[in-house]
């Protein structure tokens, strides 16, 4: 998709959440959006955020199989504006907390969401009150939320502890639930 632009410069060290916020802001304020990838080494890398990320536009992330995404079990990974599109692949959203829906992936109304080979996990939507949930994942009346080769693992919530889907077209294929 569109502008491509890489976290890190090969080293683990280079791979923070400054350079995560940038790419991020660089790829979904060119037009027709972008692509995050990561440039942190060969082994497996965790970026732990502060603050969540905030996506108006459309995105692509790739984590190449070796990307985690933590909210350090206080903040939500991903928070998504309306009428945006996000497609997240190969890597791991973990620790997210939201005080109310969505702890690893907020996306209210329209837009389209795909997470492909995504392991969500220990992910958690706190409100016990209301229509409010989706530990891992909160779709609020999206065109299109396709699920594929995902694992759910450990996420809470009040209502939907893995997702929380409210009127978008779901689509779920080859994934775990635990």
């Amino acid at each position: 998709r569109g502008q491509v632009e890489d976290v890190g410069d090969g080293t683990p060290e280079s791979c923070t959440e400054a350079a995560l916020v940038a790419a991020v802001a660089a790829a979904t304020a060119a037009e027709g959006g972008g692509t995050v990838r990561f440039s942190c080494g060969d082994a497996p890398h965790t970026i732990t955020l502060t603050s969540e990320l905030a996506v108006a536009g459309t995105l692509l992330i790739d984590g190449g199989g070796l990307i985690t995404l933590s909210g350090g079990g206080a903040v939500r990974i991903l928070n998504l504006d309306h009428y945006s599109e996000l497609v997240v692949q190969r890597m791991t959203l973990r620790d997210g907390r939201a005080a109310e829906s969505g702890g690893a992936i907020h996306h209210p109304w329209y837009g389209t969401l795909h997470a492909i080979d995504v392991v969500f996990e220990d992910n958690r939507a706190d409100l016990e009150t209301g229509e409010i949930g989706g530990g891992a994942i909160f779709a609020g009346g999206l065109a299109e939320v396709v699920l594929s080769g995902c694992q759910f693992i450990d996420n809470a919530a009040s209502n939907g502890g893995a997702v929380l889907n409210r009127g978008s077209t779901l689509t779920v294929v080859d994934s775990v639930f635990r």
